[in-house]
Order: structure tokens, then C-alpha cells, then sequence
């Protein structure tokens, strides 16, 4: 497909191409995106560590067989008699064993280690809440970054026919000698630039739907399918705005509540608490229960069983023991510095989503009520521009607010529109069940 093709099946509004919502691009890119999947596969993993861990709890039980053929001969001779003579024997012996053992008390180091692999499998399902709320980010950011582009090329578009319309009747004025041929030079200067701004915005609605899709994971056409709203006119857009509900100290207090970073930190430092705690039970001894049976398949026939209790007990490990409990002790210091800087840099999130929004927010306003000021002014500057009131560049400068003024809205909505998905991420709302 070439550049020319493409565009315009963008531009060319078709349901048959199918319409997405925004609600279908966050599915779409939960199932697609490889992101997902290798936080599932960590999430897996960690929960085998439990499985692995809880054996130690449970009985080890090992079979064992053999079987064996012994050949002996030999021949010899008597130094004293010199009488020769020879010895044969073929023997064989099988066997099969069992063995039992069984953990009774290790204070607490098999313990910690159970906590401690329940808390890394916990803190796992929290980075894959957090690899699907930074998706669902992605996908907002990605859908109205496409809307906005699509908007603006409608902007660039009316500005164009503008200068097309202006183009027209500066050259049957200089054709009725009212004009001047800089004015026909200079109108035909506008429609090339609103050419050009056309193309650019053109160009840059193409790459945000290739965004798009690389955020849903689909290596489709950019132009299979058109987004839902694309189409909508500017008081549309403002009666569906969503407003602030809440304030920043209680954003601030959800954020750190229900944010998946700061629940993955906590879960960590539990699990890096557990850890010490099992490696300081290597100080205390280990007692466990053993049985052991063997049974013989020769010619005595020899039978043997044996149960008890052991206690074993290492008193000095080289040293080994004190370095790990110094590991442990700095993995602590470690994840409750992270917890720490993750907790400072969701605050962080939320205050500057927060005071963007509220900016936008306020921008909004103005700029919507800009629009109806700057296409007035223009409408001045035209009449005046006709009855020769004023000259080409007043009607010129008119019309650059007015485009300004709409293309100012446009940017401002959807930047606000992308400050509330980054509050709802920056809040953990993302991680809610209502987006799992």
C-alpha cells in the first residue's frame, strides 16, 4: 500500500472497516501484549517455588533395588605336594530397600523459607497488576493520542478549504483590478501551507494509529478499523468531559493504598523479613524422624529395618551462617528503601497527574470559549478584508487564531483526557478489579 492509498483509507470514515472503542483496545491489548504473558509466566514460577518449599514439610520416601552375579575361579598348585587343583564359584544376590524420612521441627527455618516464597509469589501477582495497569495507560494514551491527531486533521482541513475560498476570490478581485498581485501571491502562499499542515497532520495521525497498534499487540493494517468518537463535534466533546471527583490528599492516600508498586515493595520486605528468619534458625539444631529397610535375595536370605529420631545440629559453619544472616539483614535495608522511594515516587505521580489535569482542566475552558471569539474575528476580518476595510494580513492573522483557537482545544481535551488515565494509573485504579 502506498502513502497516498493510505491516507485515504484513514480519512475515510468506513463501518464496514469495523469501530473500536476504548473499552476494545484495553481487551484487545490485555490478551495480545507480550508483556502480559511474561509477568504470567514470572507469576507461575513463583507460585512452583511454594510447591517446592512445602515439600520440605512432607515425607521423603526413596526405593531401592539391585541385583548382582559374582563368577570366582581360579587355578593353583600345591608348593609342598606339587598337586594341582582348581576352584568355581558362580553366586548370585539381589536386594530392594526403602527409606523414609520426615522433618519434625527446625525452628522455623523451613518455615521462613515458606513465607518467605508466599510473599515473592504475592509480590508477583502485584507486578503483573502492574504490567496490565501500565497496558491499560498505554492503551488510553495511545487511543487519544489517535483521536486527537484525527481531530486536528479535520482542523487542518477546514483551514484549507479557508485558503482554497480566500485563494478564489482574491484572484476575482485582482481580476476586477480592486486587488493587488502580492495578495494573490500571498493567498496562494496560505493554501500551501495549509497544504502542508494537512500532510503533517495526516502524517501524524498514520503514526499514531501504528502506536496503536503496537500497544494492542496487532500487526494488522493501520487502516482496518476506525475508533469510536472520532467524529464527534466540540459541544460532544465537552458534555462528556469527566471532572476531578476527588482531591489530592485523598487521591494521594488511594494511590498508596491501592497502587500495585507500593503493594509488590510491602510483600518484599515481608519476604526478605522471612528469609532472616530462616537463616537465623541454621543457628538451632534440626530434628527429624528416619526409617530404613532392606531386604536380601540370596542364600541367607538377610532382612534389616531401622527407625528413630536424629537430631543434628551444626555449631560452627565457618562463619557461613553470620554472612548470611548479614545478607538478609541488608536485603531488608534494601526493600525497605524501595518501598520507601516507591512510595515517594507514587506520590510524586499523583501530584504532578493531578496538577496537570487541573491545568488542562481550566485551559479547557478558555479555549472552548476561544473558539467562538477567534471564528467571530474572522468573520470580521473577512467582511472588513471585502469591503476593503483592512488588507490581507489582518485577514490572515484572523485566521491563524482561529485555527490556533481550535487546535488548541483539541490538544488540550485529549492531554486532559490523558491526565485522568494517568491519575486512575497513578492511583492504582487500574489495578481494580474493574479493569482485571
Amino acid at each position: 500500500m502506498n502513502y497516498k492509498t493510505a491516507v485515504a483509507l484513514l480519512l475515510t470514515t468506513s463501518l464496514s472497516a469495523g469501530e473500536l472503542s476504548l473499552e476494545q483496545v484495553i481487551d484487545i491489548s490485555l490478551k495480545n501484549n507480550p508483556n502480559i504473558k511474561y509477568s504470567s509466566a514470572s507469576s507461575e514460577q513463583a507460585s512452583s517455588k511454594i510447591t517446592q518449599s512445602n515439600s520440605a514439610y512432607l515425607p521423603q520416601v526413596t526405593l531401592n533395588g539391585n541385583y548382582a552375579h559374582n563368577n570366582l575361579s581360579f587355578d593353583t598348585e600345591n608348593p609342598t605336594t606339587l598337586e594341582a587343583y582348581s576352584f568355581r564359584n558362580d553366586a548370585s544376590s539381589a536386594g530392594v530397600g526403602a527409606s523414609a524420612s520426615q522433618l519434625i521441627y527446625d525452628f522455623g527455618k523451613t518455615t521462613g523459607v515458606i513465607k518467605s516464597t508466599k510473599d515473592n509469589f504475592n509480590a508477583s501477582k502485584e507486578a503483573l497488576n502492574n504490567s496490565k495497569a501500565t497496558i491499560i495507560l498505554n492503551a488510553h494514551t495511545a487511543y487519544y493520542d489517535s483521536l486527537k491527531t484525527f481531530q486536528l486533521i479535520a482542523v487542518k482541513k477546514e483551514m484549507l478549504a479557508i485558503s482554497d475560498q480566500q485563494l478564489y476570490r482574491v484572484r476575482e478581485y485582482f481580476k476586477a483590478g480592486v486587488r493587488t498581485k502580492i495578495d494573490v501571491t500571498d493567498a496562494m502562499i496560505e493554501k500551501s501551507n495549509a497544504q502542508l499542515d494537512l500532510l503533517k497532520a495526516t502524517n501524524s495521525y498514520l503514526l499514531s494509529r501504528i502506536e496503536l497498534n503496537n500497544v494492542m499487540g496487532k500487526m494488522s493494517d493501520v487502516s482496518s478499523f476506525t475508533l469510536k468518537g472520532a467524529n464527534l463535534k466540540y459541544n460532544a466533546l465537552v458534555e462528556q468531559l469527566p471532572l476531578l471527583s476527588s482531591s489530592i490528599d485523598a487521591m494521594i492516600d488511594q494511590a498508596r493504598e491501592q497502587r500495585s508498586t507500593i503493594k509488590e515493595s510491602k510483600f518484599l520486605l515481608n519476604s526478605a523479613s522471612s528469609s532472616l528468619g530462616a537463616t537465623k534458625g541454621e543457628y538451632l539444631p534440626t530434628i527429624a524422624g528416619s526409617a530404613d529397610m532392606k531386604k536380601t535375595f540370596n542364600d541367607s536370605h538377610f532382612n534389616t529395618w531401622s527407625a528413630g529420631v536424629y537430631l543434628q545440629w551444626d555449631i560452627f559453619s565457618g562463619f557461613n551462617t553470620e554472612g548470611k544472616v548479614q545478607e538478609a539483614n541488608s536485603n531488608i535495608l534494601k526493600a525497605t528503601a524501595s518501598l520507601n522511594e516507591q512510595i515517594l515516587s507514587v506520590t510524586t505521580d499523583v501530584s504532578k497527574a493531578f496538577v496537570s489535569a487541573t491545568q488542562n482542566l481550566q485551559a479547557l475552558k478558555i479555549s472552548y470559549q476561544n473558539i467562538d471569539l477567534a471564528a467571530e474575528n474572522l468573520e470580521l476580518a473577512n467582511e472588513r478584508y471585502k469591503n476593503d476595510l483592512s488588507d490581507i494580513v489582518e485577514f490572515n492573522s484572523a485566521k491563524v487564531k482561529f485555527s490556533s483557537s481550535k487546535t488548541t482545544f483539541v490538544t488540550t481535551y485529549y492531554d486532559y483526557l490523558s491526565d485522568i488515565a494517568n491519575l486512575k494509573f497513578a492511583t492504582g485504579e487500574f489495578g481494580t478489579n474493574e479493569y482485571k
